[in-house]
């Protein structure tokens, strides 16, 4: 069961003048920091023993009405983890409330706010990435139009907006620890990182020779940068530092292997790396890149695992989303493969059975660890929901049940008794 201490409220964005509308992002942030505004919480469900065993949901019906393009990219707030942000490929923002409306066997979402295309705040071109600010009262979404926009989730208006002048193929946002910070990877062969308490960009980290196509922040050290680029290199960046360049990854640089015998190849791809993700624990760092490559990295050492991963061939130009499930007694990682989604064991590199359901290419996913409920969408214009075993179990209990007469709005998949004896045959 989920509890809520305060629901946040949205509101339908207005055709009205940015300008006109904008508030202090400074104060915005200093509201998110000292509670001032709606915050979210959440009761955590108990983990399962293992993340494993995902098909299509039998519990979650979604809103798909909203969606009058292909989905590029979806993001769960992080607070109670029922708000899903989605972007569009034609510049439209949809929030569903993924928990909306009780069914007699799970629940069916809403649609709480929706910036469509006849808003003055939308995109121009299609979303590539959304992503949520440390609690849901905010949001920033960039994508072809060359910019980067940050919205108040209560208002529904653009309160700060960024023009980087060229397509943003992914942003990233870093831990709240650190600040403010904003990462953008864009057509150009730097990275920009933007401080959304000054509203402008605070520092440019130089050093690849080829279009920025990915980044993402370490989750062991959260002052440390991953960046992907069309030069076929991983860079690692400390943004405490003025010079911030830490190190390369080098793919023959391996490990069992002495130093005298490393024939550096000054690359880490042999060809342009396309996705990046840390594993949750944030040692390692897993690549993908148009060598059809996935590759396996130790940040502590530099050193390249050698997981034998199967080869997979990757379309698009620029960001590849990846995601890490981790908590069980193996750990997965999940990659778009057409309109697929690959799982492979994260230690042996072992492929498992695919996640089947979509009708057009994947673009974008996110998994929820504490309902341990995957989100994917694609081209085909749905937003799927993969959910475990024991919540398909409950749904079908919930349904026998509801036809036997009995009370099913209490029922609950991580403790519903979906047992028979010998006596009820």
């Amino acid at each position: 069961m989920r509890c809520s201490v305060t629901l946040i409220q949205f509101r339908w964005c207005r055709n009205d003048d940015i300008m006109s509308n904008r508030r202090s992002l400074a104060d915005l942030l200093l509201r998110r920091q000292t509670g001032g505004s709606s915050r979210n919480s959440t009761l955590i469900l108990n983990s399962l023993s293992n993340p494993s065993g995902l098909a299509l949901s039998e519990s979650l019906e979604f809103n798909q009405e909203s969606h009058s393009s292909a989905v590029t990219d979806v993001a769960l707030d992080s607070e109670e983890r029922r708000y899903l942000l989605a972007g569009l490929g034609d510049g439209t923002l949809c929030i569903h409330n993924l928990f909306s409306e009780r069914k007699k066997c799970g629940y069916k979402s809403s649609l709480e706010l929706r910036i469509g295309r006849n808003s003055s705040y939308k995109h121009t071109h299609s979303i590539n990435t959304v992503s949520w600010y440390s609690d849901n009262g905010m949001f920033l979404s960039s994508g072809r139009d060359g910019v980067l926009k940050v919205w108040d989730s209560n208002e529904g208006v653009v309160v700060e907006q960024f023009t980087v002048g060229t397509t943003v193929n992914k942003h990233s946002i870093c831990a709240p620890e650190v600040g403010a910070l904003v990462a953008i990877a864009n057509e150009t062969n730097h990275v920009q990182l933007v401080d959304l308490n000054t509203g402008s960009t605070c520092h440019t980290l130089r050093g690849h020779e080829g279009e920025v196509l990915t980044c993402t922040w370490s989750k062991l050290n959260p002052r440390v940068l991953a960046t992907g680029a069309a030069d076929n290199k991983i860079i690692l960046w400390d943004v405490r530092q003025a010079r911030s360049y830490l190190a390369y990854l080098d793919f023959n640089d391996v490990r069992f292997k002495r130093t005298k015998d490393i024939r550096l190849s000054g690359t880490s791809h042999q060809s342009s790396v396309h996705g990046l993700e840390f594993s949750v624990c944030g040692r390692y760092l897993f690549s993908i890149g148009k060598d059809n490559r996935i590759r396996k990295w130790d940040t502590v050492t530099l050193k390249n695992l050698k997981t034998k991963f199967p080869e997979i061939a990757i379309k698009g130009k620029g960001n590849v989303p990846m995601s890490c499930l981790e908590g069980g007694d193996v750990d997965y990682l999940l990659v778009p493969h057409s309109n697929n989604i690959q799982v492979y064991n994260t230690r042996t590199g072992c492929t498992m059975p695919p996640l089947v359901g979509h009708y057009g290419s994947v673009f974008g996913m996110v998994y929820s660890p504490e309902d341990l409920t995957l989100y994917s969408c694609g081209r085909d214009r749905f937003i799927l929901a993969w959910d475990t075993p024991l919540h398909r179990e409950a749904a079908r209990t919930s349904k026998m049940k509801e036809t036997e007469g009995e009370d099913t709005k209490d029922i609950n998949p991580f403790t519903v008794d979906a047992w028979s004896s010998d006596e009820e045959q």
